[in-house]
């Protein structure tokens, strides 16, 4: 099935590339490949514990198909599914992988969309990370880069022309026949689980207007895989503001993540992590010169130790088209206390030269 839809898809875009089709809907995508080196330092002491590699390394490259219909006047239907392709053929087991999808309705009052994408709160970051989907992500350093499951989200029309007000409310999917409640304390008996409508949700104010961008966003027991490895729901607050004026672009983004407790084994340590990004562009021509700086603590509750994360990444990109690009990065992350182990201080160093074709 998944090789049929690939193959409908990709022939669909050869046939018509980067337009929609009369009355269907429109193919598009995006190729990011690069080649990388990749220097790491574990940290361990071990004889074993530094190495270095070169690899050909395919950058959330994927296809899509998406588009609207019109119902009645001021009524429409959109939808979209995306898929994100192995590129570089390293990955057997995920050929294809789910992305953003949904199904919705949307008009002047505002819109509904019933799917799994991302949340709000990751979607708050606005144009803040200058390094998305590269080494250098803002994923690397905060959390919150959520996508929402079993997920109906509601938006508001733009207000005054630059406000946007989004909710959207995540099922958990976890009281079905047969299944363990997550959120059992020492006072439940492990059947008195809660999954409501309301349960886990995500939600961000946003305003955009000229140069300026802001956004306030928060999540509520969203189900995360977080840093260090460790899986929870976790609740976040994120704080997001942009600046551009002609050529120069910066940016700044806040967020706080911490494990909530009704959900988490009773007893067991709760991580709290505060971390930001600072980011800053120029442009000359159409080339462009960029940095970004970010920062994590992550903390455990009932004792001392704490992860700290530190990420530099540079980078410029030349623009030969709006729709291609050639780009040189480099970055450096380092992890002190990994996996909460004093002393265990890891080092990842990425240099990677590329080219990015969206279609």
């Amino acid at each position: 099935m998944k090789r049929s839809l690939l193959t409908v898809a990709v022939s669909a875009s050869i046939v018509a590339p980067s337009f929609a089709l009369a009355d269907g809907p429109q193919v598009y995508g995006r190729m990011d490949m690069s080649l990388d080196y990749v220097a790491i330092d574990d940290g361990s002491g071990s004889e074993n514990d530094t190495g270095s590699n070169w690899a050909v390394e395919s950058n959330a490259s994927r296809f899509g198909v998406k588009g609207d219909a019109e119902l009645m006047d001021g009524l429409k239907a959109i939808y979209k599914i995306e898929w994100q392709v192995d590129g570089d053929g390293s990955d057997s087991a995920n050929r294809l992988k789910e992305r953003n999808r949904y199904v919705g309705l949307v008009s002047n009052f505002g819109g509904v969309t019933l799917g799994y994408f991302d949340t709000p709160l990751k979607k708050a970051q606005g144009k803040v990370d200058l390094f998305g989907d590269h080494a250098g992500d803002v994923a690397s350093v905060v959390e919150g880069e959520q996508r929402g499951k079993n997920t109906i989200q509601f938006q508001t029309p733009k207000i005054a022309d630059s406000i946007i007000v989004k909710l959207a409310l995540i099922q958990q999917e976890e009281n079905e026949v047969g299944a363990t409640c997550s959120n059992i304390q020492e006072d439940q008996d492990g059947t008195d689980c809660e999954d409501g409508l309301f349960d886990a949700y995500s939600a961000s104010v946003t305003f955009s207007q000229g140069g300026i961008y802001a956004a306030l966003a928060t999540d509520s027991n969203v189900s995360a895989k977080m840093l260090d490895g460790n899986s929870g729901r976790v609740d976040s607050t994120r704080v997001v503001a942009g600046f551009k004026l002609d050529a120069v672009k910066i940016g700044v983004l806040y967020n706080l993540s911490e494990e909530d407790s009704e959900y988490a084994v009773s007893g067991a340590d709760l991580r709290e992590q505060t971390g930001y990004v600072l980011s800053g562009a120029f442009t000359v021509g159409k080339t462009v010169f960029k940095g970004q700086y970010g920062a994590s603590v992550t903390e455990l509750d009932n004792d001392d130790d704490e992860i700290e994360i530190s990420m530099v990444a540079l980078g410029v990109e030349q623009k030969f088209t709006k729709q291609t690009k050639a780009y040189a990065e480099y970055v450096a992350l380092n992890t002190e206390n990994a996996g909460f182990v004093d002393g265990v201080d890891e080092k990842e160093n990425t240099l990677s030269v590329g080219i990015q074709h969206n279609f």
